[in-house]
């Protein structure tokens, strides 16, 4: 029976000559890879192979690609470029005159990952390997050779590395009164707080959830002035002094009118990824453990004492990895942990340590 990455090797295959070329002279390489995807039931719609890069990729090596991953790159313009990893160093994409073609993935500009169309992982593509105590669990990839574990993410490698300490620094001034809103973009910090021209919503929630946070910019004021920001770039929400929000921009859709929606999160929702792990670990170990495999930047993590052994985990979300974790911590120990991003620092805490003394009348 053919697996997904049969389908989508073979979909690729089907449309080799086809142009992807735009009446505008665009060329539409995401859209190919959507196709091909598509063909093997696996959905997932964006605008262009940047912001499916921001969201998708998996890995940062370009060793052991497995047959049928999405392979992107930024080609040196804001849109990026993909195409599909067929083994041997080659790739299908939209390439010369727009058409779909079989090269070297090495014609390609500014390579920055592997990943999954869609962010579900095919049928039959190669997984990784996996460690009990000194034991070693290997699988194999299309090629049928023998993989290692490979945990070289680069999911979140453009999130600045400074603390939340630097972070409120680099968004704060003297001036800052009420709610401000900041975007991050290279080396330059924007006010966009006055050109919003709607509300601006943050939305937590308890558990397993990233904040979110949404606002509308209308594109001449941004133009204006002289605002510049892409999708990946750090947003940050201050009330006074008081980091609220800092996390990264996901989406950005402009109407017929054109206002632009543009949707934030903060690094949590890279948790929704999907993983294997084998561990015998603590709670706070593994999570500090998800967070350095994924670049996810740490605050305090409390020590959950309790040492969980041989644990196997296949193909879970990382939040249920963690909450698996801290749910069996619970029933051992009986204490209860909460996890959040405290102004993009991925912090756990014990629920004794976050009361306040403030009565509710």
């Amino acid at each position: 029976m053919a697996t997904q990455v049969d389908k989508i090797i073979k979909k690729s295959k089907e449309l080799m000559g086809e142009s992807y070329l735009g009446s505008n002279g665009m060329t539409y390489c995401q859209r190919f890879v959507r196709h091909c995807y598509e063909a093997a039931g696996i959905y997932g719609n964006v605008e262009s192979a940047a912001i499916a890069g921001n969201k998708w990729i998996v890995s940062k090596s370009k060793t052991n690609i497995p047959v049928g991953a999405a392979v992107y790159f930024t080609n040196n313009n804001k849109n990026g470029h993909v195409g599909i990893y067929i083994g041997n160093g080659k790739m299908r994409h939209v390439w010369t005159k727009g058409k779909v073609c079989e090269t070297s993935i090495d014609v390609a500009k500014g390579y920055r990952g592997w990943g999954w169309q869609g962010g579900k992982k095919p049928t039959g593509a190669g997984t990784a390997a996996a460690t009990i105590g000194d034991t070693e669990i290997y699988t194999y990839d299309n090629e049928g050779q023998k993989t290692s574990f490979n945990l070289d993410k680069i999911i979140t490698a453009t999130i600045p590395e400074f603390n939340k300490a630097e972070k409120r620094t680099a968004v704060g001034a003297d001036n800052n009164k009420g709610i401000t809103l900041k975007i991050i973009h290279e080396n330059n910090i924007y006010d966009a707080t006055k050109l919003c021209t709607d509300s601006i919503q943050l939305t937590t929630k308890r558990k397993a959830n990233p904040a979110k946070l949404t606002f509308k910019i209308a594109r001449d004021a941004a133009e204006a002035g002289s605002i510049e920001f892409y999708e990946g770039d750090a947003v940050a929400l201050m009330c006074d002094d008081l980091g609220m929000f800092w996390g990264y921009i996901f989406s950005k859709q402009r109407t017929k009118e054109q206002i632009i929606t543009v949707t934030a999160y903060d690094q949590t929702r890279y948790l929704k990824n999907k993983e294997t792990y084998c561990y015998s670990k603590k709670a706070s170990e593994i999570i500090k453990m998800i967070c350095d495999d994924f670049n996810l930047q740490t605050g305090e993590i409390a020590d959950t004492e309790y040492v969980i052994n041989e644990r196997i985990e296949d193909n879970n979300t990382l939040w249920d990895i963690i909450y698996n974790a801290l749910d069996m911590t619970n029933i051992y120990t009986g204490k209860y942990y909460c996890l959040y991003d405290d102004f993009g620092e991925i912090t756990l805490k014990k629920y004794e340590d976050m009361r306040q003394p403030v009565a509710l009348c």
